[in-house]
């Protein structure tokens, strides 16, 4: 990925795979390659530029552009009432939006879930409540019949404009050649007529898409007004709220519902999937009627149209405010717009007679009789060849008018046969889905019965060999049922460990020039390690106490518990560190993977050697030889202790001048057994601690489920769930990656709830995973190639006991 999009959106690639998982697509084949699955996926998401990179880079996945014109951004001619395929703006390039698809960058795409209300005609006449959401679009009373009709609409979502959109070059040459507007000039008035005919008068700053439902009435007879808008507000109710309707009725017919005897109507769907339209719902009973119409209403969400009932434009000449290189063009544009709005801007000749008196003004006078005769024929002249030059000019004039006339309908004719080929457009692209539907599910049905043919015949030579094999299962069985009776009952009888923590209030760490108390520490402070080299603090947390104690290297100052880990100097190893605790049986039990660290438990009051800060030069560490005590004082159990992880790869940190290591352990030694249980931590169930407050209540119901889960999985007989389990049942390992386990650890132990529930099911299930998977005789146990198998089959059994738990001791919700 490009540098500057990882900086600028640092967790979009933990994000996506998470939402992918979420979303069960794990693998080449779960990746949705339909128009349905993608819009689909990108509706989830919430995108961003390097979410769409990664999609199309890695998986092939790229977002279709909106199939329709989006209106939004383009030009409106307001005396036609149409919108115009030319735009006076840079549309950008497409973008994501909520709704799934690309559109232009110029426009903001926010979600609308209401209905349009924009009545032309007042609703006085309707004895009922007129909903929310139609719109009288006309009506017509003679004494032969009566006509009228409305429209309902249903928003799915808006686009506007942006507030600073860029202008095209093109139109910028036009409003720098526009000239001063001059009413009795005939070419300068037919270039700003030919200015609006291309740009129109306005241009359209929003617009809602969605899906509309147009109801047209008609009676055969004259009819009072009241009984055809009575009948139309029945057909309204109708569309609405097939619910209601279908709890007053008693019968199953819709005819009888919607109109009276003598009164027909008709609808017209636009949006939608095409198969969802109808003309007349009374050809249906109610249930399908009512089936029909929801599914229409919800195929909007992949199958909208751009609505236009109700739209923002802004004045062409707001826009022309853009082009600054000529002061006076905004108001050349706005006095131009004013003029064609109140049919002013025509071509006005001058006055003849003010030609005349121009030309008589310039004439010598004369005296005589036939000077004046001469005068006279003259302006007869001029007369004749100015009325020649106007006739001449009016006959132009008709002519571009005319020929505006016929640009106009040519104009009307593509938008009609723009808008049957976006119908045409929708309808074939529902048929391709609805072919490739199809194809899909020929193809998986052919998978099936491929796969139910590999298994019959493979089933009898499996039958023969699972008799072969029988006696020696069954014996294996009742061996391994006592083993793990046994176990169940020595892990239910002995008592719960005290949670794994490190420090008491007010140990103070070595930060470099200070040294700061442990529980002031926060996530991304720099200390130091025992190599006196800077490193980040990414975890710190606290717990409670309980049965643990203090101890330290003298009788007044305790600073650790029992399974605190401090360490010593060695020769003996690569690290040449040696690490120390107080009690390692407990470490074990809280932490099974640390039996890869070299671990040794200190004796009480037997001398050994540690590492040390000199107390005269904070950045050199020494050899000191120490030996334990404990504190007699009583501590309540509630008294919180604190622990930290830091990133340096020996895990040392420095606290009360000597060197410690945190309890991160290795995971890459199990990583069979961690795969499962990294799978319950990425579960609901387990994100549902990270918001529940951290008491002693709380952490003795977590000990409850966690027994309750360690005895499951000590019930579970692994060989007997394979054996039972399909060939294709969970054969694929499980994924782990232990630099990824080790940030999410990060994440979850900065929470102390979070922490405490993860702790106690890693420890008390972590040993017993490794056996069934990463022990050098798991392939001999669970059986070679069976390895995935028996994961998924174990996470699913303690899993289940998991859920169940947490629900018995928590009021568990997801929202």
């Amino acid at each position: 990925m490009d540098p500057i999009l990882m900086r600028k959106f640092p967790n979009s690639l933990p994000y996506l795979q998470k939402a992918l998982n979420l979303r069960h697509i794990r693998s080449e084949e779960d990746i949705p390659k339909t128009k349905l699955g993608i819009l689909q996926l990108m509706k989830y998401l919430r995108s961003n530029e390097a979410i769409l990179f990664l999609l199309e880079d890695a998986l092939k996945i790229s977002p279709p552009a909106f199939p329709l014109n989006v209106i939004a951004g383009h030009s409106f001619h307001v005396f036609k009432d149409l919108p115009l395929s030319r735009t006076p703006l840079l549309l950008g390039e497409p973008t994501s939006s909520d709704i799934g698809y690309l559109f232009p960058s110029i426009l903001t795409c926010s979600v609308e879930k209401k209905l349009g209300i924009s009545g032309k005609i007042g609703a006085d006449r309707f004895t009922g409540e007129i909903r929310p959401g139609f719109n009288i679009e006309s009506e017509s009373f003679t004494d032969s019949g009566c006509v009228i009709t409305a429209v309902r609409e249903i928003r799915m979502f808006e686009l506007v404009l942006n507030d600073k959109p860029a202008l095209s070059d093109a139109f910028k040459k036009i409003l720098l050649q526009l000239p001063v507007y001059n009413e009795t000039d005939h070419d300068n008035v037919n270039v700003w007529v030919n200015f609006f005919e291309n740009y129109g008068t306005h241009v359209v700053r929003s617009v809602y898409g969605g899906g509309a439902i147009e109801i047209t009435l008609r009676s055969s007879k004259k009819c009072e007004t009241s009984a055809i808008t009575n009948a139309l507000f029945n057909v309204i109710q109708f569309a609405e709220d097939l619910v209601s309707i279908k709890g007053l009725s008693s019968g199953n017919s819709t005819s009888g519902l919607v109109v009276r005897d003598g009164i027909s109507h008709q609808l017209k769907f636009r949006g939608g999937d095409a198969k969802y339209h109808t003309t007349d719902l009374t050809k249906m009973n109610l249930d399908e009627a009512s089936t029909l119409l929801a599914d229409w209403k919800n195929s909007l969400q992949l199958n909208p149209t751009i609505l236009t009932t109700e739209m923002g434009l802004v004045p062409i000449g707001e826009i022309a405010k853009k082009v600054g290189t000529r002061q006076n063009i905004t108001a050349a544009v706005a006095t131009a717009t004013s003029l064609y709005f109140h049919s002013d801007l025509k071509y006005k000749p001058k006055p003849v007679n003010q030609v005349i008196q121009g030309d008589r003004d310039s004439v010598l006078p004369v005296q005589s009789n036939q000077g004046f005769t001469a005068i006279i024929q003259m302006m007869l002249n001029q007369t004749a060849e100015s009325n020649k030059r106007f006739e001449l000019m009016m006959t132009k004039f008709e002519t571009d008018r005319r020929l505006q006339e016929e640009r106009r309908a040519n104009e009307t004719r593509e938008q009609r046969a723009w808008e049957r080929h976006q119908q045409e457009f929708q309808y074939n692209m529902s048929r391709l889905e609805q072919n490739e539907r199809r194809t899909q599910e020929a193809a998986r049905q052919q998978k099936l019965l491929d796969m139910m043919n590999a298994t019959a015949a493979a089933e009898q030579n499996w039958r023969a060999e699972q008799a072969r094999q029988q006696a020696a299962i069954n014996s294996a069985r009742a061996a391994q049922q006592q083993r793990d009776h046994d176990l169940m009952v020595a892990i239910i009888n002995k008592p719960q460990p005290p949670p794994s923590s490190c420090l008491r209030r007010g140990t103070l760490i070595h930060a470099g020039e200070v040294f700061k108390p442990v529980e002031s520490l926060q996530v991304g402070d720099i200390i130091l390690d025992h190599n006196i080299n800077p490193t980040t603090v990414v975890g710190i947390s606290y717990e409670f106490l309980q049965s643990q104690g203090f101890h330290g290297f003298d009788n007044e100052t305790f600073f650790f518990t029992e399974s605190h880990i401090l360490a010593g100097p060695a020769n003996n190893n690569d690290s040449g560190l040696q690490f120390y605790v107080k009690d390692k049986p407990l470490l074990l039990r809280q932490n099974p993977l640390m039996e890869f660290i070299p671990v040794q438990e200190m004796q009480y009051r037997e001398p050994f050697q540690v590492l040390k800060l000199d107390p005269k030069n904070a950045t050199s560490l020494g050899s000191a030889t120490v030996q334990v005590y404990t504190d007699p004082s009583p501590h309540s159990e509630d008294e919180l202790i604190y622990f930290l992880q830091v990133d340096n790869p020996s895990g040392t940190y420095i606290a009360n001048g000597y060197v410690c290591r945190h309890e991160t352990p290795p995971l890459d030694k199990w990583p069979h057994a961690m795969g499962v249980l990294f799978k319950i931590f990425y579960t609901e169930e387990l994100a549902f601690f990270g918001d529940v407050p951290y008491t002693m209540e709380v952490m003795e119901k977590i000990d409850l489920i966690t027994a309750e889960v360690e005895e499951a999985l000590v019930k579970v007989d692994l060989k007997r769930l394979i054996s039972s389990a399909g060939d294709d049942d969970g054969s694929i390992e499980l994924p782990f990656d232990p630099e990824e386990a080790t940030t999410v650890l990060q994440g979850v132990f900065n929470n102390p709830t979070l922490g405490a529930m993860a702790t106690k099911l890693y420890a008390a299930t972590s040993k017993k995973l490794s056996l069934y998977f990463d022990d050098e005789n798991a392939q001999e146990f669970v059986g070679h190639g069976f390895i995935g198998r028996g994961q998924d089959l174990i996470f699913k059994e303690i899993h289940a006991q998991f859920v169940t738990s947490v629900r018995k001791y928590f009021d568990f919700s997801t929202e």
